[in-house]
């Protein structure tokens, strides 16, 4: 079921989830000698699992490219689908699937220092992405408030002879 929810959320849809677990336990069934024992079955599955879903992404864009829809689901997949394939697939496994950093860090084969900036360059991407498919551009200036937001100004007097 794990895996096939990872593939279901990174493909998009349910009869290409089925099409790539289907593929993605054949391979694992075939290929189950190659297992050396350097990390956990848990993050060779995922790894397998997620190369089936980049296989399966670039066959889908380049034959017709990225279909949208109006609901928030279909919003979401399009803002992870404008992400690049690494970012997107870091997200969904920490933040959807709820994959300890030390087992990312495996899976992405770096360290979790490096993996931990990975995660944060993502989900600004991410923020920046849906700002401005929301119609909010982050270059706008936003009103000077001062130095500090009115709230913590009110709160100390000291702060208004700024």
């Amino acid at each position: 079921d794990r895996v096939f929810f990872l593939v279901y959320r990174i493909a998009g849809t349910a009869s290409a989830a089925e099409e790539i677990a289907q593929s993605v336990f054949a391979r694992l069934y075939f290929c189950l000698r190659a297992f050396d024992f350097r990390s956990t079955l848990a993050v060779w599955i995922y790894r397998t699992a997620l190369n089936g879903c980049f296989h399966y992404l670039r066959k889908r864009q380049a034959a017709d490219g990225n279909p949208g829809g109006a609901d928030r689901r279909a919003a979401v997949v399009r803002l992870l689908g404008a992400l690049p394939a690494e970012e997107r697939t870091l997200l969904i496994l920490r933040e959807l699937e709820g994959c300890s950093v030390a087992d990312l860090a495996a899976i992405a084969g770096t360290d979790e220092q490096t993996l931990v900036a990975k995660l944060w360059r993502a989900r600004k991407r991410l923020s920046k992405a849906a700002k401005k498919y929301h119609g909010f551009d982050h270059r706008t200036p936003r009103p000077s408030t001062g130095p500090w937001p009115a709230s913590c100004r009110s709160r100390n007097k000291r702060w208004e002879s700024l």
